[in-house]
């Protein structure tokens, strides 16, 4: 007589993950969407990891690090993030797969200010004895970009703003942004004419203090 022999298939293990990237700062990075293969549990004989066909189209989604809110959207800005794999699967001839996922790494970093410009609406104002710090008249930039903004991308910290001399301004970069720059400006001395205290005229009318003190001496005598 004739029997029949089934012939399962052979476990195989594979684990992928997210190609890790790296980019600087730019308000517009885009993960290039790219997987690799970590591990290869199981294959047998002669087979090689070229019998095993990915199928579907990967998803990648993104998660500050160690926070757990994915998304498909990637958040722009400078920091460290998790991109979770999904929606992918393999195939083997006479293989059945598990399939188990390890995060990737996308870092986004900070964009240094060395090469940012600063300059001031005016480059001299005059001793006044108050101080002067010329910030809104600060414009920070860098590249073709719009303006920089004051206490989101950059800090500013001043020298004396009240006497006399050149004023150092340093420009120190947060959130999306490191580093540090200087610009400056001048405090220029008054002019004494500036302070010459205001003389007021005082009128008398001599005519009425006479007959007053005519008056008087009569009074006495």
């Amino acid at each position: 007589g004739t029997f029949t022999i089934e012939i399962s298939k052979a476990s195989l293990s594979i684990s992928v993950a997210a190609t890790d990237y790296e980019e600087t700062y730019s308000g517009n990075v885009k993960y290039n969407g790219s997987y690799k293969i970590k591990s290869v549990v199981g294959l047998l004989g002669s087979d090689t990891v070229e019998v095993i066909k990915a199928q579907n189209e990967a998803i990648y989604k993104f998660s500050l690090h160690e926070q757990n809110e994915y998304s498909t959207s990637l958040n722009q800005n400078a920091g460290i993030y998790d991109i979770k794999l999904e929606n992918i699967s393999f195939e083997a001839d006479n293989y059945e797969i598990n399939v188990s996922y390890e995060l990737g790494t996308l870092t986004i970093n900070r964009r240094s200010l060395s090469k940012a410009r600063v300059e001031f609406k005016q480059a001299r104002v005059e001793y006044n004895g108050n101080e002067q710090k010329l910030y809104p008249n600060v414009y920070i930039s860098l590249g073709e970009e719009t303006l920089l903004q004051n206490n989101v991308d950059y800090e500013l910290k001043y020298g004396d703003v009240i006497n006399a001399g050149n004023v150092v301004v340093a420009v120190n970069g947060i959130g999306n942004y490191k580093d540090s720059i200087e610009g400056s400006y001048e405090i220029s001395k008054a002019s004494i004419a500036s302070y010459i205290p205001e003389i007021k005229t005082i009128e008398i009318n001599v005519l009425k203090y006479v007959e007053n003190k005519a008056v008087l001496n009569t009074i006495g005598d």
